[in-house]
């Protein structure tokens, strides 16, 4: 087996995007083993200590047995021990008929004997004059063959059981070899899948940064929803490329959650993938978020200025129905057809801008434009009443002329009341609108970038990378 078959190369890298915020969002592509501080060794000793460091089922040392002596040996079945003390009939008795002087055996029990069965005879290894005692029967003695065939027997099952530890020893060490190759091999090809979600996490970032950068505005405390020309293209290219992101968060999801299962819980490999897929999980949740926040910031910066077209409209109708009030405060048949003309002039103003209205609803259709359209609608209407008191007193009609000013007063009046509720600001209700529709959304999002934040944090620190 090759060491080192599957080493990881690679190691995550983050690079800093932003500063001075505190959820700061920092992926890119991980090129650590030329920027690390840290060398090439160190780095390995702290990802796996190698394989020359951990011992895997190490056998215990034996302890050293002493080879037992003649004197020391326990006796085999059949054989006979010496008697020292007493004779046993049928073991070492003397011969029938003869009797033993006592002499004689005080003497070899006090020089010692030490027998044992070679060849079938009794050997004392006390003074040659010493007789050798014979059994009293041959019955007891063991035969020279047996003794051989029992020796034989005891040598080829020490030699069997060494032969037993051997292998299984063997054995052991190389199960042991295997299952530490095995995991080594597949750490390494958990830290190297990891290194694949990374690298899928750099880039998606390359959208999601640019666009969280550009997204400080929209997701305010007091959000502001008019875009810039450089925040809407930020925005579009964000929009556009959106599935693509997807699948690369995605893949790198997948990519996490295989290196994760392969390590041990609780350790700090473990833990790196487990903040990964949180990284993950929380620029998705941005995603879906910034999705909603853009599409209506797009919608209000679009109806904001045709919003502000408008009310120039209304403004300048005003203006026109102010000024053939003037005229008729004599009443004379030129100054009554003049601000006829401009009472027409008006309405044609109002009406332009209803029709404004209309197109600021079509841009942003999270917008409610329909207390401007009745404002517009009412004012129309004293329009029409005011031309109606104008022909009267063309006429000399000035039970009709009093009838419609009447009408007309009414309908100025409601309209003023109407006006009384619009902001100064002809696009504050536009914003109101924005805030009021993106409130969970811009929640979300906050929540989502602080925790990113924290994840890309500790993988920065397990990394080794400065913020």
């Amino acid at each position: 087996m090759k060491k080192n078959e599957d080493k990881v190369a690679r190691a995550a890298h983050l690079k800093k995007h932003t500063v001075g915020t505190s959820n700061e969002i920092s992926f890119s592509v991980l090129d650590a083993m030329r920027n690390a501080a840290t060398d090439e060794k160190e780095e390995k000793k702290r990802k796996f200590p190698g394989f020359g460091a951990i011992h895997l089922f190490t056998l215990p040392h034996r302890k050293t047995i002493a080879t037992p002596t003649k004197k020391d040996a326990l006796p085999l079945s059949g054989d006979v021990l010496p008697e020292t003390s007493s004779q046993t009939p049928g073991i070492l008795s003397p011969v029938a008929g003869s009797s033993a002087p006592s002499s004689t055996a005080n003497a070899v029990d006090s020089q010692g004997i030490s027998e044992t069965f070679l060849e079938g005879s009794s050997v004392a290894t006390a003074d040659a004059d010493v007789p050798t005692i014979q059994p009293t029967s041959s019955d007891t003695l063991v035969p020279p063959s047996e003794v051989s065939k029992r020796k034989t027997t005891r040598i080829r099952r020490k030699t069997i059981t060494i032969a037993v530890i051997m292998v299984l020893a063997a054995s052991l060490l190389g199960v042991g070899g295997y299952f530490g190759y095995e995991y080594y091999t597949n750490f390494q090809a958990h830290l190297a899948t990891l290194d694949d979600a990374m690298n899928a996490l750099t880039e998606a970032d390359k959208k999601i940064v640019a666009m969280d950068e550009s997204m400080g505005n929209l997701v305010a405390e007091s959000p502001d929803p008019l875009l810039s020309e450089d925040q809407q293209k930020v925005f579009e290219d964000t929009l556009a490329s959106l599935d693509e992101t997807r699948t690369q968060l995605k893949t790198a999801t997948m990519a996490a959650t295989t290196a994760r299962s392969g390590m041990q819980e609780g350790a700090e490999d473990w833990e790196a993938a487990n903040q990964a897929l949180s990284a993950i999980s929380g620029r998705e949740v941005m995603l879906e978020n910034a999705e909603v926040i853009i599409a209506e910031a797009q919608g209000a910066t679009a109806a904001s200025e045709d919003a502000t077209a408008a009310w120039d409209k209304v403004l300048e109708a005003d203006s026109a129905a102010r000024e053939a009030a003037l005229l008729v405060t004599e009443t004379t048949n030129d100054n009554i057809k003049a601000s006829s003309e401009k009472l027409k002039e008006a309405q044609k103003l109002f009406e332009e801008a209803e029709g404004a209205y209309a197109t600021v609803a079509s841009e942003y259709a999270s917008l409610d434009v329909s207390p401007y359209q009745e404002y517009i609608a009412k004012r129309i209407e004293a329009l029409k009443h005011a031309l109606a008191s104008n022909e009267a007193l063309l006429d000399r009609n000035k039970e009709d002329a009093q009838k419609e000013n009447d009408a007309y007063n009414k309908a100025e009046t409601a309209a003023a009341k109407m006006a009384e509720k619009f902001a100064s600001n002809p696009t504050q209700f536009i914003t109101d609108t924005f805030v009021e529709t993106t409130q969970e959304a811009r929640d979300a999002y906050n929540k989502a970038r602080s925790d990113v934040g924290s994840a890309d944090a500790f993988l920065r620190d397990y990394l080794g990378i400065s913020s």
